[in-house]
């Protein structure tokens, strides 16, 4: 299987962040500050498994010290899958800010990279000091085009700052009606008796764009935790059948909280307990980089330039045989 990476965040929960807004956990950059190497965020991360528990609040402030008490939080996490029109927009996007670059003259570093949120950075507030205590807006070294708002994919300070709708844009909107959906077909002689037959019923509009859009529709897996002062921890895991994976892009996930339940509600607060998450990353793969045709090592061009070598050296030895 080779090398398994595990990132692992400490969120700090209230109820201020029930049903609020999301927290954003970003794989590439926790990745790159443990093995100090770049790892880029335009990439497909392979998720392998994912584990949450609540761990009692070390500062003392919250409940959890006290007898008789017990949490169980409910949430979800949520990412984006990689289709083929989200990553034809984050090349698109990624390619204007090289450029951009370019024309200032800017040179390239090993902390250089197209970093960019799934939302606009103000969709994420409930960061301020929440994971790892690290400040707002806690993603870093996000990229931007005129120096101030940060790129996002959608849900941004308008189209001009969004990848998604910008791509969307430039594509034929796919429109059609359940009038049309499913024709009735040729007239045959029962038809002329007893008229039309209808073939399909229910008529609904299952594909609602062509493959090419970039859509903002999240993936969900919902999460259940609990913790007492006894010192009983029931953490959440999540695994996928064997020898297979979790395909997010860009290695973004959002969390999101539905529920903190407590036999102590008049005592909550905004860090009554924190959450640890972990990751089991077992690889990644990029998606900026142009993808060869190849077989047997051999790739399509090279072949053509082989065969036309081939026919030229066969009719120069037919012409002199």
């Amino acid at each position: 299987m080779g090398l398994m990476h595990t990132p692992t965040y400490k969120l700090e929960a209230g109820t201020a962040m029930v049903n609020g807004f999301p927290c954003l956990l970003d794989l590439s950059s926790e990745i790159t500050r443990s093995n100090n190497r770049m790892c880029k965020q335009m990439s497909n991360f392979k998720i392998q498994g994912i584990t949450i528990q609540v761990d009692p609040d070390e500062g003392g402030s919250g409940i959890l010290g006290q007898d008789g008490t017990y949490v169980t939080v409910k949430g979800r996490l949520r990412y984006l899958k990689p289709t083929r029109g989200r990553i034809a927009a984050l090349k698109k996007g990624r390619a204007a800010w090289f450029n951009a670059r370019k024309s200032d003259g800017l040179t390239w570093n090993k902390h250089q990279d197209f970093r960019i949120t799934p939302q606009s950075i103000t969709a994420y507030t409930n960061m301020l000091n929440g994971v790892d205590n690290q400040t707002f807006p806690s993603i870093p070294n996000i990229s931007t085009l005129n120096g101030s708002t940060g790129l996002a994919c959608f849900a941004n300070s308008g189209s001009g700052f969004e990848l998604f709708t910008n791509h969307n844009d430039g594509l034929l909107s796919y429109s059609q009606s359940t009038a049309n959906l499913f024709d009735e077909g040729l007239t045959t002689r029962l038809d002329t008796i007893a008229g039309d037959t209808d073939f399909t019923r229910n008529e609904e509009i299952l594909i609602t764009d062509t493959a090419n859009h970039a859509t903002d529709d999240y993936e969900y897996i919902p999460f259940s935790c609990s913790y007492s002062d006894a010192g009983q921890i029931t953490n959440w895991s999540w695994t996928p059948s064997p020898n297979q994976y979790l395909s997010v892009l860009c290695g973004w996930f959002e969390i999101l909280l539905d529920e903190i339940d407590t036999d102590a509600d008049s005592d909550l607060n905004s860090e009554i307990l924190d959450l640890e998450i972990q990751f089991i990353v077992s690889g990644w793969s990029s998606i900026s980089k142009r993808k060869k045709s190849r077989r047997y090592g051999v790739s399509a061009g090279k072949k053509r330039k082989m065969k036309r070598y081939a026919k030229k050296a066969y009719n120069t030895w037919k012409r002199y045989s």
